[in-house]
């Protein structure tokens, strides 16, 4: 899943600028951040992000995950919402 805002920007700080992932975070997702145009710490990094890599995979288990009876974690969330709209 895509990194939330707080862990891509620790990811940042901590020199990590190769990001590759399966499933968009429509809640929290952190990697449309406009980097460019932040502070010095992070405007001049050269960021690669990835997206979409085995997304249909990802989602269906996302879906499972949703649709599982034992689960209640982010129930009636966001994500849930638009995970099993897909």
């Amino acid at each position: 899943m895509e990194p939330c805002l707080m862990c891509f920007s620790t990811l940042l700080v901590n020199g990590v600028t190769r990001f590759v992932f399966g499933y968009e975070d429509v809640m929290g997702g952190g990697t449309n951040l406009p980097i460019a145009s932040l502070s010095p710490l992070y405007s001049g990094l050269n960021v690669s992000i990835k997206r979409g890599v085995l997304r249909k995979k990802s989602l269906a288990l996302f879906q499972r995950f949703f649709l599982s009876e034992k689960n209640s974690y982010l129930q009636g969330s966001l994500l849930e919402q638009y995970t099993l709209g897909q």
